[in-house]
């Protein structure tokens, strides 16, 4: 799923939270991407084949020292966090914060873009499908521009999805009826839009519903 630009994640801080129901374990697949494959150009999260969890601003990144053997099926809170003060890293599960191999990144990231959700959005093979796509459920995906979530936040967030709060750039809620992916409700009843090309931009957040076939571009 390709969404519109957001806005105020270049250089600043920004959490990217999702709860996530993946079908299978062992197996290399992305969460999200955004941005230049360049050094700190890009961001993105993603699982690793040894079940271990990365999230990193693209050749700077850092990894879970814990691994996950027994997530598939199973839902489970991940956030990502990156704070400008310190240039540190924050991997939440289910709300609590994760041990890692480095904390802290060597600067700030320069992202800017659309963000892609399940694909890792740099490679493609040669009939031009996504490589690395995520196997599973995504609900409740939510981006913060220029704001770190704590862990009571994360953990807040968690239990509460909200489609309102500071720095909350979009809100997909993934609720809507036959033939929907997803609805984002971040701007409160503007109308909704056929498919992930036509998601109308209001405020910098996003609105509308995604078609399932925004996906048929993903392929192992």
């Amino acid at each position: 799923i390709e969404t519109k630009d957001l806005d105020g994640v270049a250089g600043q801080r920004f959490s990217v939270c999702m709860d996530v129901k993946k079908a299978e374990d062992g197996t290399y697949q992305y969460l999200f991407s955004m941005g230049q494959d360049t050094t700190r150009g890009g961001l993105y999260g993603n699982f690793l084949s040894n079940n271990k969890v990365r999230f990193g601003l693209y050749r700077d990144n850092t990894v879970t020292t814990s691994a996950y053997p027994s997530d598939a099926g199973i839902w489970v809170h991940w956030c990502f966090v990156f704070n400008s003060e310190g240039n540190t890293f924050a991997i939440h599960r289910d709300g609590v914060a994760q041990d890692l191999s480095r904390p802290a990144a060597l600067g700030t990231t320069s992202a800017s873009g659309p963000l892609f959700l399940g694909v890792d959005k740099w490679r493609t093979d040669s009939n031009g499908y996504y490589h690395y796509p995520f196997s599973g459920a995504m609900d409740e995906v939510r981006v913060f521009a220029g704001h770190a979530l704590s862990q009571a936040e994360v953990s807040s967030l968690m239990a509460n999805p909200t489609t309102d709060g500071l720095g909350l750039v979009l809100a997909l809620t993934f609720d809507a009826g036959a033939g929907n992916l997803g609805k984002d409700y971040s701007c409160r009843g503007v109308g909704d839009a056929v498919s992930v090309t036509d998601v109308a931009a209001v405020t910098g957040k996003e609105c509308g519903s995604v078609d399932s076939s925004a996906l048929a571009t993903c392929s192992r």
